[in-house]
């Protein structure tokens, strides 16, 4: 039952995909005053469709902070689910890694419809990806960044990179921390574990509960300031996020 289960919520995952990326590429097509703030709208309109459908019972707290033009938005990392989980909210181009552009469609889905990627081992990829992040914020567009850059299933975050907090300095950019954590701590997809075993062990599941929080804009300092600001936030409300697991009687385990 639960291979069956993940079986048609990976197919579902995929032909929405397809038939979004068509509506898309039609739309275009025929209108030439559409351009990437549609492809983005369209993109979450998709998001927020797709999340229920493949079992996933999401609790999203907070909301957009004001503000006056685009900003850098951090998160913690957990899976290839939680850019999914932040972009129901969030109108961004994610900064993902280029491995990510070889997989069947989803590849192709994330590079047409907006995603930096970035070869994090490669010193002049992490340059050309600063850069590339720049210009997109030049345009008005968000960034949605993990500067982790690697995934973990702990408490607590691994140490954050500094590339994004100096470009917010720089530009004088708001930060706007955002925390995810999954009830199950089996869900967050760490190590060696390849994509397919792990999305159908965790979305054969009936349900799969996670948690996400939106923090308060932060802005002016130096790097080493937002950085400290915006890792003490979301450390702190991972924490909260695990204990309302615990007190709704959702077992780690």
């Amino acid at each position: 039952m639960n291979k069956l289960r993940a079986g048609y919520r990976f197919t579902f995952f995929m032909i929405s995909a397809s038939f979004t990326i068509l509506k898309i590429m039609l739309n275009l097509k025929l209108s030439s005053k559409k351009g990437q703030d549609y492809i983005l709208n369209e993109r979450r309109k998709w998001v927020r469709k797709m999340i229920p459908r493949v079992g996933v019972k999401l609790d999203m707290k907070g909301s957009l902070p004001d503000l006056d033009g685009p900003a850098i938005f951090v998160q913690n990392h957990k899976s290839y689910f939680d850019p999914v989980t932040a972009l129901k909210l969030v109108k961004a181009m994610p900064v993902s890694k280029a491995e990510v552009s070889t997989w069947p469609l989803i590849g192709f889905m994330a590079d047409y419809t907006g995603v930096l990627f970035v070869k994090r081992e490669d010193k002049q990829s992490r340059a050309d990806t600063l850069k590339g992040m720049e210009e997109e914020l030049a345009k008005g567009n968000n960034i949605l960044i993990y500067p982790e850059g690697t995934t973990t299933d702990e408490a607590k975050t691994l140490q954050f990179k500094l590339g994004s907090f100096r470009l917010a300095s720089r530009l004088n950019i708001p930060i706007v921390p955002m925390s995810i954590e999954f009830s199950k701590d089996e869900d967050a997809w760490v190590g060696t574990t390849l994509f397919l075993p792990h999305f159908f062990k965790t979305f054969g599941k009936k349900e799969i509960y996670v948690k996400s929080s939106i923090g308060p804009a932060i802005q002016g300092g130096t790097p080493e300031e937002l950085l400290e600001k915006a890792q003490t936030w979301i450390d702190a409300d991972i924490l909260k996020l695990r204990a309302e697991f615990e007190a709704e009687g959702i077992s780690r385990n």
